[in-house]
Order: C-alpha cells, then structure tokens, then sequence
C-alpha cells in the first residue's frame, strides 16, 4: 500500500487522540457547575487536593533527576531520538498522573454531593468524571505515539517512549502505594487504638494522609499505569505489525486505537440510568463501544490486507473483554452467589 496512505491513518489516529483531550476538556468545563457539597466537604476536599499536588511534586522532581541521568545513558546505548522519545513517554505519563489526580479528587467531592440527591446524579457526575480521565489519558498516548511516528517513520524508535512511562508508573504506582498504607496502618493505630476516634475520622491528620495516598497511589499510580500499558501495547502492536505485514502492520494498530476512541466517545453517551441499577447503563455503554469499534476495525482490517485475517485476533481480545467484565460481574454481584455466601458468613 502507498506509505502515503499509511502516513494519512496515522494523521487520522492523531486527530483522534486530539479530539480525545479536546472532548475530555469540554467535560470539564461543565463539571465546575455542579454542587460541590457541604463547607465540611469542600474543606476536606481541599487539604487531600493539597495534600496530593505536594507528593507529586516531591516525587516527579526526583523521578526528573533520576530520568535525567537514564536519558543520558540511553542517549550513548540506543541514540538521541530513542532517548528524546523517552522523555516525550515520561512527560506524558507524569502528565497523565496529575490529570488523573486533580479530576479524581473534584469528581470524589462532586459525586458525593450528588449522591445526596439521587443515585442518577451520582452516576451521571462520576461516569462524566472517569470519562475525562479515560479520554485524556487514551488521548495524550495516541496523539504521542502518532505524531512521533509521523516525525520518524519508524516504530522502533517508539521504544523509549514505553519505557519513560513505564518509569514515571513504577514511581507513581509503588510509591504512592507504600504511602497509603503507612498512612493508613498510622491512621488506625493511633485514632481507634490510642485515641478511640472512629474509623476515618477526618479530626485525625493521619487520615487526611491516607486519602491522599488513596489519590496518589491509586489515581495517579493508575493512571500512568494505564498510559503506559496503553502506550506500550500499542507500539508493540505497531513493531509487530511491521516486523510480519510492513507499513500496513503499522497501520492498522493505529487506525484500532482511533476506532477506540471514537467508540467510547459515541457510547458514553448511552450511560444514562433509568432505574437504581447503575450497573446496567454502565454495561450498555460498554457493549455500545464494543460493537463499534469491531465494525471499524473490521473495516480497517479489510482496507489494508484485502481479508479480515487480522480482524480476528483483534476480535479475540473484544471478546475476552466481555468475558473479564461478566466473571468480574459474577463474583462482585451482590445479586450473584459468591457475594450472597460472603455476606451470610
């Protein structure tokens, strides 16, 4: 195929990473217009946000020294674009860290506050909320990993861009992790043991600590977790792609990764509640997506290889989705078997 066309799928794959943050940041805009609680709320809400934006500074400014001397390494092992690519992955993902941070802990006042109205609000406010975060992150990997493609026509060169994210995630994920729960174990023995104050009691300083070690370590660890799988099962998929079918292997992984987007964007729209059941809406945005995007991937597959062979690897990994989210269901079902023995014992 024209590695003109090539080079337009991975335009289109760009675009749609930028319409990714661009949706995400029209969601934000609105959230701000919606109640935030109690003063006793907002105020605790500010001391974890405070809280968590100083852990992350403390910690991306060692991560930045520590970086900076791989960079150099990598720079004299694989070359200067390798190691520019992995700052461009370590920036994204520290990035992608703090997004997850500042929206988590507004959307965990907001969803809270609507809680007390009904549980569509409460829905309604922390879907909107998981969206930002999914679009921003999905958005910044795509966009990153296209434009760097289009700049060097190799996807070997992509390598350090999995590897920068990967750094900042080992950081964000374990660290914040060994901070919650030193946190969370202070907080315990010092209140209920030494104290006598109830479980996560806001008067005790070590529990404002633990949520912000909730924050750090599972908000912003996740996300740049979740950047950097993102990021590195696509370049994978792209190394791979080339090493067996050339720039059309390339390609295709890209033009998935946009049929992603588009589908979770269209199917976030379906996640309305009409009934206490939140877990049917989110179920139904989620089949919504899946069904979308195996009709564009089929497509795409059909367009660059002439057959749908490569579709049906593509459709195995749809499929074990669906199968992941139903045993997931069955066993945190508070309507399913394993829960109901669980709550009897």
């Amino acid at each position: 195929m024209d590695l003109i066309i090539i080079a337009v799928i991975a335009l289109i794959a760009g675009l749609a990473g930028l319409f990714a943050i661009v949706f995400a940041v029209h969601l934000a805009r609105q959230e701000p217009k919606r109640k935030s609680g109690t003063l006793e709320m907002i105020e605790i809400s500010d001391a974890i946000k405070i809280g968590a934006r100083t852990y992350l500074d403390r910690q991306f400014l060692m991560v930045a020294v520590f970086g900076g001397a791989l960079t150099i390494i990598l720079s004299y092992i694989l070359g200067i674009f390798v190691a520019l690519t992995f700052v461009v992955g370590a920036v994204l993902s520290g990035l992608s860290a703090y997004i997850g941070v500042i929206v988590a802990i507004n959307a965990n006042i907001r969803t809270a506050a609507a809680a007390q109205t009904s549980i569509k609000d409460a829905l309604v406010t922390a879907t909107r909320n998981g969206t930002i975060v999914g679009m921003s992150l999905a958005g910044l990997g795509l966009l990153g990993v296209s434009t760097l493609y289009l700049i060097f026509r190799d996807p070997l060169f992509l390598l350090g861009l999995g590897f920068g994210a990967s750094l900042i995630c080992l950081f964000a994920r374990v660290g914040g992790g060994i901070y919650t729960k030193g946190a969370d174990i202070g907080a315990d023995l010092v209140g209920k043991v030494e104290v006598g104050i109830p479980e996560d009691d806001p008067r005790n300083p070590a529990v404002i600590a633990d949520q912000v070690g909730d924050n750090v370590g599972d908000i912003a660890g996740t996300g740049s977790d979740v950047f950097q799988s993102y990021v590195m099962a696509l370049v994978a998929a792209m190394i791979l792609g080339f090493t067996t079918y050339g720039p059309e292997g390339v390609a295709y992984p890209l033009a998935v990764a946009a049929a992603g987007i588009v589908s979770s964007s269209v199917a976030s729209f379906f996640i309305r509640v009409t009934d206490s059941n939140a877990q049917r809406a989110i179920y139904r945005g989620m089949y919504v997506a899946l069904v979308l995007v195996s009709v564009i991937a089929a497509v795409s597959a059909y367009v660059l290889f002439g057959d749908l062979k490569q579709f049906y690897a593509t459709l195995v990994g749809i499929v074990t989705v669906v199968l992941l989210a139903w045993l997931t269901l069955y066993y945190t079902s508070p309507n399913r078997g394993p829960v109901r023995e669980i709550a009897e014992a």
